[in-house]
């Protein structure tokens, strides 16, 4: 797993070469991990409740950053909206990768 963000296409399909390049047998998926815009700053702000540093403005700043960045792009990844409960996700990350 890789959490990163690729702001292009052609950014994208370098990793997937060099991806391959390793072992050419694999499937690699991408996802473009998603969350309405109140639902991630509720999380920022439940984080930020539990830590000692308070990191929330940089949080928000690079929430926002990404989120204009991403905002309607499908060439960088396959949309997956992560609202649901963990094992919900789990059920439909397995169904869209064609293991359940």
């Amino acid at each position: 797993m890789i959490e990163h963000i690729w702001r292009s296409r052609a950014a994208l399909a370098d990793l997937h070469r060099r991806l391959i390049a390793l072992d050419d047998h694999k499937e690699i998926h991408g996802f473009l991990l998603t969350l309405p815009a109140d639902e991630n700053l509720r999380r920022i702000t439940r984080r930020q409740d539990a830590r000692a540093i308070d990191e929330r403005e940089f949080e928000v700043r690079t929430y926002a950053a990404e989120r204009e960045a991403l905002a309607g792009r499908t060439d960088v990844g396959e949309p997956f909206d992560l609202s649901a409960l963990p094992s919900e996700l789990v059920t439909m990350l397995l169904r869209r990768l064609g293991l359940r």
